[in-house]
C-alpha cells in the first residue's frame, strides 16, 4: 500500500508540473531567451513580417513553352511564369544583447527578407553535399559531375523527373550514384537554368567520349552541358550554386537528394 501511495503521488506532482508549466510557458521562455543571450552574447527574435511594398513593381514575367504546362496548368493557366525580382516578404528581427548585469537588452534591429531566408536554406544544403563529399574527393574514392540544364521554362522534363533519369542512367553504367544536389536560378536576364551536381563511385573516362546515355539534349529539350569536377567541389559550388538569384513562382529553387551516401 505504502509503494502505491507513491505511486500515486508521483503522479501528482507530475499532472500538477504540466499545469504549471502551462501557466509559466511565457516566462520559461523569456528565462531561456535571457540564458541564450546571456551565453551567446547576441540573440534575435521575431518583430514583425509584412508585405514588401515594392514587391508588385519587381515582377516579370517569361512564356512557359514546355510540355510542363500540362502538368501544371493548374500553376499557369494564363502559360505565363512569373518571376520575383524583389523579395515579398520583409521581416523585422530584435538583436538583443546581455547589459552589465548579464539581462537582455534590445539593441537594434536587423531587417531580412524571404530572399536571405531562401538562400540560407539552400547554403545548407550546398554545405551538406560538400560536407559530405569533399573529403571522399579528395581521397580519390568518388567522382563529381556538374550539369547545366539551359532554359527550364522550355524543357521537356521536370527537374524531378530530369534528375531520376540521370541517376538511372547512370546507375546503368555502373557508376553507383552516391547523392546529388540541384538549384534553381533565373539570372538578371530572365534566364532560368538549373545547376545539378551529382556524386558517384571513382570513374575513369580519361581519353574517351562522354556515354550516349549522358548526352542530355534530346532528353531536356534544350542545351546541356556536363563536365568533371577537377579540383574543388566546395569552390565550383560557391561559384555557380550560390549566385544571387530571381525567384520563379511556382518552381523550387533547390533540392537535394533523401541520402548521401
Amino acid at each position: 500500500m505504502a509503494d502505491a501511495g507513491a505511486f500515486n503521488q508521483i503522479n501528482q506532482v507530475i499532472c500538477m508540473s504540466k499545469v504549471k508549466e502551462n501557466v509559466i510557458k511565457h516566462h520559461n521562455k523569456q528565462v531561456k531567451f535571457a540564458c541564450k543571450v546571456k551565453l551567446s552574447g547576441k540573440a534575435y527574435d521575431h518583430v514583425h513580417t509584412g508585405l514588401n511594398p515594392d514587391y508588385e513593381k519587381g515582377l516579370k514575367h517569361i512564356s512557359f513553352e514546355s510540355c510542363l504546362i500540362h502538368d501544371k496548368e493548374d500553376k499557369f493557366p494564363s502559360k505565363i511564369i512569373q518571376i520575383r525580382t524583389t523579395p515579398k516578404w520583409q521581416t523585422e528581427l530584435a538583436v538583443f544583447e546581455p547589459d552589465s548585469e548579464g539581462l537582455p537588452v534590445w539593441t537594434e534591429s536587423y531587417l531580412t527578407n524571404d530572399f536571405k531566408a531562401r538562400n540560407h536554406r539552400k547554403n545548407k544544403a550546398i554545405s551538406r553535399f560538400c560536407s559530405q563529399y569533399m573529403p571522399l574527393y579528395k581521397k580519390r574514392e568518388i567522382s563529381c559531375f556538374f550539369i547545366t540544364l539551359t532554359q527550364a521554362n522550355c524543357s521537356k522534363l521536370t527537374i524531378k523527373d530530369m534528375t531520376n533519369t540521370i541517376v538511372k542512367y547512370m546507375n546503368r553504367l555502373g557508376w553507383n550514384v552516391r547523392g546529388f544536389v540541384w538549384v534553381l536560378e533565373v539570372s538578371e536576364n530572365l534566364h532560368m537554368h538549373y545547376h545539378l551536381a551529382i556524386a558517384t563511385d571513382r570513374v575513369n573516362l580519361k581519353g574517351k567520349k562522354l556515354p550516349k546515355l549522358l548526352q542530355l539534349e534530346r532528353l531536356w529539350g534544350c542545351r546541356t552541358e556536363i563536365d568533371f569536377v577537377k579540383k574543388n567541389i566546395e569552390g565550383y559550388m560557391r561559384k555557380y550554386f550560390l549566385k544571387n538569384s530571381y525567384v520563379a513562382e511556382g518552381f523550387r529553387s533547390y533540392g537535394i537528394s533523401r541520402k548521401l551516401k
